[in-house]
């Protein structure tokens, strides 16, 4: 589980950081701009607690909760900036994004911030 977390967490972060920059131009609403803020958010914060769950940092847990919520927050309103769907499916993407991040904190929570001798 730590392992799968941690590839996912750096996979979501390139790809949040990849769409930031794609998206960032094309953006002609406030949703939209918020959207590319949330990107640049759950992108930095997706490495940032994979390099950091690899390297045992006990601040990796934090910000893989950091993760979670401006993923939420990103997919919720994704779908409604640039999908044009209703409130409804927004708060259903937005949850099923924030579940996906804890399930990701909580596969890299305890590995990540203890070492082979505590």
């Amino acid at each position: 589980m730590f392992w799968a977390s941690v590839v996912l967490l750096l996979f979501f972060g390139v790809s949040g950081l990849q769409s930031f920059v794609g998206d960032w131009g094309l953006a002609g609403t406030l949703g939209q701009k918020l959207c590319g803020v949330g990107q640049a958010t759950f992108g930095t914060c997706g490495l940032l607690s994979g390099v950091g769950a690899i390297l045992k940092r006990s601040w990796a847990g934090p910000v893989a909760l950091a993760f979670a919520v401006s993923g939420g927050m990103t997919a919720g309103l994704a779908s409604v900036a640039w999908g044009d769907s209703n409130l409804a499916t927004g708060i259903a993407s937005g949850g099923l994004g924030f579940l996906i991040g804890i399930l990701l904190y909580w596969g890299i929570a305890d590995r990540a911030t203890h070492t082979e001798d505590d």
